[in-house]
C-alpha cells in the first residue's frame, strides 16, 4: 500500500471502509487490483490489527463534516487512493494505515444541543503489524492536533468577522 497508495479489499473490506466513511459525502471509488491467488481469502481477512486510536475533540464552533475533507487536503500526500480518509503513513522502522473519521452521534444525543456539541470527536484509528513508535502515538497525533486547532481558530475568526 506505501508505494501504490492503493488498498487491496483484502487489507480493508470496502464495506467496512464504506461504513466508516459514513461521514463522508464524496466517497472514493473502491477499484481493487487483485493477485490470482486473492480468491481464496476473503475481503478484509489480511486486515492488520487496530494498534492504536486516539480520539480528539472536535470544538462546538467547528463543524464535523468541515473535519475530514480538511484533513484530506492537509494529508494528501499520505492518502491511499481508493480509500476516503484513509492514509499511508511510513516511520523508521514500520509501515502504518491510519483512518481519520468523525463517528455519528446517536439521535438521542443530536436531539440534545448540549450533548451533540461536547461528543463531537475525530476518531483516529492506526492499523499495523507492530505497536507505532511514539513518532506516531505522540508526533503525528500533536500535528494533528494543531492543524484541528487551526482550523477551529480558522473558523472562529470566519464567524467573527461576517457580521
Amino acid at each position: 500500500m506505501f508505494v501504490t497508495r492503493r488498498c487491496s479489499s483484502l487489507l480493508s473490506a470496502p464495506a467496512a471502509n464504506a461504513a466508516h466513511d459514513a461521514s463522508d459525502a464524496e466517497a472514493l471509488p473502491v477499484e481493487d487490483d487483485e493477485s490470482p491467488n486473492a480468491g481464496s481469502f476473503s475481503p478484509g481477512q489480511l486486515a492488520c490489527d487496530l494498534v492504536f486510536h486516539a480520539s480528539l475533540p472536535i470544538s462546538w464552533r467547528l463543524q464535523g463534516a468541515r473535519v475530514l475533507p480538511f484533513f484530506a487536503s492537509q494529508f494528501e500526500y499520505l492518502a491511499v487512493g481508493n480509500r476516503a480518509n484513509t492514509y499511508c503513513y511510513k516511520s523508521k522502522d514500520a509501515i502504518f494505515y491510519i483512518m481519520f473519521s468523525v463517528p455519528e452521534l446517536p439521535q438521542a444525543d443530536k436531539d440534545d444541543k448540549e450533548a451533540s456539541v461536547k461528543s463531537a470527536e475525530l476518531r483516529i484509528d492506526v492499523y499495523g503489524l507492530g505497536y507505532p513508535s511514539e513518532e506516531i502515538t505522540e508526533k503525528f497525533i500533536q500535528g494533528v492536533e494543531a492543524r484541528l486547532a487551526k482550523q477551529t481558530l480558522d473558523a472562529l475568526s470566519t464567524q467573527l468577522v461576517t457580521p
